[in-house]
């Protein structure tokens, strides 16, 4: 036993302290107070750890929660990237026709040769009647044109099909036609002009010369291996492309229509 007043121990069966004279009874009420504060103490303690456990493990259902609600934001956010949804994961070793056909239209006209001509037209023209040239009704002009022939394939207009069971995809291309036409005006030099007083060069005349020359000038190449030339082209360059979009377990055969 401890002296409530000074802190000493002294001997239970003494009366009085023996260093500052306080009665034992008082040093047992103190010491039975101390004994119930250290009791009290313990069940406040026991009590806060409680309440601190509680609020842990709400903490750690909050934090759960939060997880869980930032990875579905994440996810519908990813989604609303794509507009059809997020994107499908597709077999590797099947060739979706539908996907396949966007591929190869998307490329739109495959041109493949380029032809550049200059050309010197002379037009002569008056009224006749007969065999004889009315006077003053003659006019001539000599012109030097230019233009761009593009020779190619509409690979809109091409046929896709596919055999699992075989793992052949055949593509038949249409054939090769002239794309487009341009005479470039621009480039255009009027070596000699004349008019006839009664026969007056107008603006028609040069449209009715453009389209005779374009005319003229697609049945030039048309004799010359250039159609064919695209064609081999196409084929080639087309069954490369394809070849890099299908597995390589698939065989791509381009052919031409008939």
């Amino acid at each position: 036993m401890f002296c409530g007043k000074c802190g000493k121990q002294v001997e239970g069966d003494v009366d009085f302290c023996t260093v500052c004279g306080t009665q034992a009874a008082d040093n047992e009420s103190n010491d039975a107070s101390s004994k119930s504060s250290k009791a009290s103490g313990k069940k406040t303690n026991y009590a806060i750890s409680g309440i601190l456990n509680k609020i842990k493990s709400y903490l750690i259902i909050i934090a759960i929660v939060v997880v869980i609600c930032f990875i579905a934001f994440l996810f519908f956010r990813i989604g609303g990237m794509f507009p059809g949804g997020l994107p499908e994961i597709s077999n590797a070793s099947v060739v979706n026709i539908s996907n396949l056909e966007h591929k190869i239209t998307s490329i739109g006209e495959l041109a493949t040769l380029q032809f550049d001509y200059r050309n010197v037209i002379h037009e002569q023209d008056s009224h006749a009647i007969g065999n004889w040239n009315l006077p003053f009704t003659q006019k001539t002009y000599i012109i030097v044109v230019e233009g761009t022939i593009k020779v190619g394939i509409d690979i809109s207009d091409v046929d896709v099909r596919v055999s699992e069971d075989t793992k052949v995809v055949s593509i038949t291309l249409p054939r090769a036609r002239v794309l487009s036409h341009e005479m470039h005006e621009d480039r255009t030099e009027v070596l000699e002009e004349s008019s006839g007083l009664f026969n007056r060069v107008k603006i028609e005349d040069w449209s009715t010369l453009s389209i005779t020359q374009k005319q003229e000038m697609e049945e030039k190449i048309s004799d010359l291996d250039i159609f064919a030339r695209s064609e081999n082209d196409s084929i080639r360059m087309l069954k490369s492309f394809i070849e890099l979009a299908v597995p390589d377990d698939y065989t791509v055969n381009v052919t031409l229509r008939r």
